[in-house]
């Protein structure tokens, strides 16, 4: 009876025994998968398009696709722009204030490139790689324009004109 007791108890300690042996993961030392937010594989969503600039760019960092984001980097910094031609419009208000057009001007040339841009997405998925391309030169075109706009330039050159 004792040789049976022995025999029961023997296989549960040596699977203790090897338990313990095992490294332990603390939640420290675990290995974390990196997750990319859902705004990355859905770049027209509310939550890609609404966010505010420092959301846009926290989202960027974690995108896998460069694409998509660049795509947020742009639009965080067009937003950022578009606050400062709003400030500058506000502040500036003797005289003719174009400002408050060139501000009007940006954002409907954004907005159509969004929206065109979403449209033909819904259209056809499969060219998601040539509509990023061209959002971002949107993108870049309309930031390009409100930087000469803040520093004081008028005069527009020297616009990217085609996709990298």
């Amino acid at each position: 009876m004792l040789m049976l007791l022995a025999a029961a108890v023997a296989p549960q300690t040596q699977a203790a025994d090897a338990a313990s042996a095992a490294p332990t993961l603390t939640p420290t030392q675990a290995p974390v998968a990196p997750t990319e937010p859902a705004a990355c594989g859905t770049p027209f969503s509310a939550a890609a398009t609404t966010a505010a600039p420092q959301e846009l760019l926290q989202l960027a960092a974690r995108c896998r696709d460069p694409a998509v984001a660049a795509l947020l980097q742009h639009r965080a910094e067009h937003a950022e722009q578009l606050r400062q031609l709003e400030l500058m419009s506000r502040l500036i208000r003797h005289g003719g204030n174009n400002d408050r057009v060139r501000l009007t001007q940006c954002r409907l040339y954004t907005g159509l490139a969004e929206s065109f841009a979403a449209r033909m997405h819904r259209e056809d998925p499969a060219a998601l790689a040539d509509l990023l391309a061209q959002l971002n030169l949107a993108y870049e075109q309309a930031i390009h324009i409100a930087e000469r706009a803040i520093a004081g330039r008028e005069r527009i050159v020297g616009l990217p004109t085609a996709p990298p």
